[in-house]
């Protein structure tokens, strides 16, 4: 179903493509995305096996810069011959530290009950896979930023993300897993990204390996 939700969100992104060759922008010094979509997602059509892009051989990766400002989050474009794939990342817009709703910076870690639109939930964050074909019109997911930075003039230095998008606001629709990586030395590793449970399961068992190292070494 359309809705205003839907209707607000694909002009968002519609400015920014159609805009992009007009904005400033900034073009990675290295980069890889990585898509796999399941059957019927809304790329599954562009995108029917697993894919892997690189900077430099596939396409290239840009960002705006005067979108990608801490507080705005990270708007990622990817130009292949003529189309160009949009992705966005943005942190709750609510700033619980000052009671705002002028948004906050992105941080390491996992955004789990990800919205479609974060302007229209201030206190969930926000995702946006659009192909040059367009997106789906309702959508939830997560995603978990691995490494993030940005320079002293405010400007994206580096990111890495890896990310589950669904086509329904239910996580029961086709999803499309994938990985961002804009000049980070984080490589791909993982065929498919896991889900949030399994991924807090494997922090957890990170963290408790370490603690044993730390053990053993103090012992010895």
């Amino acid at each position: 179903m359309f809705t205003v939700r839907a209707f607000t969100s694909f002009l968002l992104a519609g400015a920014l493509l159609l805009g992009a060759p007009a904005q400033a922008q900034i073009t990675a010094q290295s980069g890889t995305i990585y898509l796999n979509a399941q059957p019927y997602n809304h790329i599954w059509y562009e995108v029917p096996t697993v894919e892997t892009w690189r900077h430099g051989v596939d396409g290239t990766m840009m960002t705006n810069d005067h979108i990608n400002w801490a507080n705005d989050g990270v708007n990622m474009l990817f130009q292949r011959g003529q189309d160009t794939w949009l992705m966005q990342f943005v942190a709750p817009r609510f700033d619980p530290m000052d009671n705002s709703d002028d948004g906050q910076p992105l941080h390491l870690g996992l955004y789990d009950n990800v919205n479609g639109d974060w302007r229209y939930a201030p206190e969930r964050a926000g995702m946006l896979i659009s192909s040059p074909l367009g997106m789906a019109w309702e959508w939830s997911g997560w995603f978990l930023v691995r490494d993030i930075a940005y320079g002293q003039d405010g400007f994206l230095s580096r990111f890495a993300v890896d990310f589950m998008q669904y086509d329904t606001p239910d996580r029961s629709g086709p999803a499309l897993s994938g990985s961002l990586r804009y000049n980070s030395a984080i490589p791909i590793d993982a065929i498919d990204v896991p889900e949030p449970g399994s991924l807090a399961l494997l922090l957890a068992g990170l963290g408790v390996m370490g603690a044993l190292g730390v053990r053993r070494a103090r012992s010895a």
